[in-house]
């Protein structure tokens, strides 16, 4: 609705035309204390004046777009550790993005080769020796992000 000075608001239900039960409801639907740690697939709302909530979130089960899938080169990226996905190594100076991106493509060649993407402390020792001695420059484990 207007509001007089160029700008609209929302003015609260007063019938069926409004929703009104439908506002109402959703006010009041909420998930008891019980139910809390639960899987989600497996919580139960409370069952109380939720009439139009139930179609309400079946429609958006069944018609709402589902999560798009995720490309390989994503799925590659959500498999490294934090400190070596690309988000975070650009955010390093620029002199040590071209070590971190070294060190984030040995550890997807170790992960190809091995069928396993876990990093253990031995291996990320010598990924940093390696990493210092091809660039020239002293690597340590303060200045590269590890996993």
């Amino acid at each position: 609705m207007p509001n007089g000075l160029g700008g609209h608001f929302v003015a609260g239900a007063r019938d069926s035309g409004g929703l009104i039960n439908l506002r109402r409801q959703i006010v009041g639907y909420h998930y008891p204390a019980e139910e809390q740690g639960k899987p989600a697939g497996l919580m139960r709302p409370r069952k109380i004046d939720d009439d139009l909530i139930d179609p309400l979130r079946a429609f958006a089960v069944h018609r709402f777009p589902a999560q798009p899938t995720l490309s390989e080169a994503e799925q590659r990226e959500r498999k490294l550790p934090e400190r070596l996905r690309q988000v975070t190594i650009q955010e390093l100076p620029p002199a040590e993005q071209g070590r971190a991106n070294g060190a984030q493509q040995l550890w997807l060649a170790r992960c190809r080769s091995s069928k396993t993407c876990a990093i253990s402390p031995p291996l990320w020792s010598a990924l940093l020796r390696f990493v210092s001695h091809a660039s020239g420059v002293k690597v340590s484990s303060a200045n590269i992000p590890n996993p």
